[in-house]
């Protein structure tokens, strides 16, 4: 007897466990996706807490890690103003190397020369001399005769303070006014004491050799300005005495700190890259300031020199240039250390993890490897046989041309040499410096020129035995056109 259908209370019946299995099958999915998505939120909250717990852990070393790199930055520039300090105006030879382009400048010595010039007339009454001593009806020729024989004056007075015996004078006056510079500015009492007061170099010596001179020219009116000079004095100023006073309180600071300075940066630079966090970074901010300090204190440096310039009483033109070579080492010094700085923070910074950092990196690398394959595949014998006919004459042209090339470099080196004014020693021996890498890269392409001319004894270029193999084989295939046929 077959089933009787279900009724659809049976059915209903049948159905409610299949319905709680399938209502299971459906909200285990969802508990699952809530689990993973409470996982998720609980690795992302603990990594946000580690995230902020670890600066917090850090924060003390970053602290101290900014105020040291603030003290470097200031300590920098000052550091440098000791050294120069220490080494300028305690050492004798280096002082006299100093002040001796002072009066080598054209502007000094045109100033000297008018001042001179002004002295020896206003010591004599020059024009109501000549007025007595010409009769009646020619005394009005004494204004333009003054000043025609005070033009003169000037041009021989000048002359002479050009000449390479009043430089040597000059650097010996400097010499012996040292000892008792150095002493008044540390406030020792000497002799001289009350004479440098404000720090000048007696030119009265200058004076009488400019009267001997034009006594040997016919002009002897100033003779008697001879004796006066030997009772006074005639110096030029280099220092008043409020710049004095002034310079006394930092001399005596930096002759008591020395080199003690610089080597307190120095280790202070250190500690700060050891407390950091990210050293490269610390030391990346050092260097970043000791380059930035520098930066502000020459910035000073110019409203230092304002300063003197206004205070003098020497044209502004004089004492700017008494100023500028005065401290030209100290703005060397700091203009090196800016450098040095620079390229430093340029390189860590070319060392981190930066985007364009990377891609720098990256195109350098990339830039090295195709010149190492160039390099390589040049120096190989196969492919210098491959080398275009242009490259070719260009080989030849450079080995025709290479004493011309070799005396080009020395004739340039020389040329900056003699007429490049007063370079320092760093500027010869950089110069020094690029003559020699101009002549090592010069060798280089010399011997790549001398293998590549060798690679190609058929005129040079390689086309005739290019031409020689295209006949023979021309030739070879007629005469296999020509053997079926026959």
């Amino acid at each position: 007897m077959p089933d009787e259908a279900d009724t659809p209370e049976q059915a209903a019946a049948d159905g409610e466990p299949a319905a709680d299995e399938a209502t299971e099958d459906a909200e285990q999915p969802s508990s699952q996706g809530a689990d993973d998505k409470n996982t998720a939120k609980g690795a992302a909250a603990t990594a946000t807490a580690t995230a902020t717990a670890k600066p917090k852990r850090h924060l003390p070393r970053r602290i101290i890690a900014w105020v040291l790199v603030v003290l470097v930055g200031i300590l920098v520039p000052l550091s440098i103003v000791t050294a120069w300090t220490v080494t300028t105006l305690t050492n004798t030879d280096r002082y006299v190397a100093t002040m001796s382009p002072i009066v080598r400048e054209p502007v000094v010595t045109a100033y000297l020369g008018d001042r001179i010039t002004t002295k020896l007339f206003t010591s004599l009454n020059v024009e109501q001399k000549l007025h007595n001593a010409l009769p009646p009806k020619a005394s009005f020729v004494a204004a333009p005769v003054t000043v025609q024989l005070e033009n003169f004056t000037r041009t021989q007075v000048t002359k002479l303070l050009q000449s390479e015996k009043f430089a040597q004078f000059w650097d010996g006056a400097n010499r012996r006014l040292h000892t008792n510079l150095v002493d008044v500015l540390t406030g020792k009492k000497t002799p001289l004491g009350v004479k440098l007061q404000k720090v000048g170099v007696d030119i009265e010596p200058a004076v009488i050799q400019a009267i001997d001179k034009l006594d040997a020219k016919g002009v002897t009116v100033f003779n008697p300005v001879k004796r006066r000079l030997q009772h006074s004095q005639l110096t030029f100023t280099l220092v008043n005495q409020d710049q004095l006073q002034k310079a006394q309180t930092g001399f005596r600071l930096a002759k008591t700190v020395g080199w003690a300075l610089p080597v307190v940066v120095l280790i202070l630079a250190l500690i700060t890259i050891i407390v950091g966090v990210d050293r490269r970074k610390t030391a990346l901010r050092v260097f970043f300031a000791g380059a930035l300090g520098c930066l502000v204190f020459q910035a000073f440096l110019e409203l230092g020199r304002g300063f003197f310039v206004h205070h003098a009483k020497a044209p502004s033109d004089v004492t700017g240039t008494v100023w500028d070579t005065v401290i030209r080492y100290l703005h060397n010094g700091l203009h090196d250390v800016i450098v040095v700085c620079v390229l430093v923070v340029i390189a860590l910074w070319l060392a981190g993890p930066s985007s364009w950092a990377r891609w720098i990196r990256a195109r350098v690398a990339q830039a090295a490897r195709w010149v190492g394959r160039t390099v390589s595949l040049l120096w190989q014998p196969a492919n210098r046989q491959k080398a275009s006919s242009g490259a070719k004459r260009a080989a030849r042209w450079m080995l025709e041309h290479a004493a011309g090339m070799r005396i080009l470099g020395g004739g340039v080196g020389a040329a900056l040499l003699l007429l490049g004014g007063t370079l320092s020693v760093g500027s010869v021996w950089l110069l020094v410096l690029l003559l020699a890498i101009y002549y090592i890269l010069l060798e280089v392409v010399f011997a790549w020129a001398r293998r590549l001319s060798a690679a190609a004894p058929d005129g040079g270029d390689g086309t005739n035995g290019a031409d020689d193999r295209s006949k023979e084989e021309a030739a070879s295939g007629a005469a296999r056109e020509e053997g079926p046929s026959s």
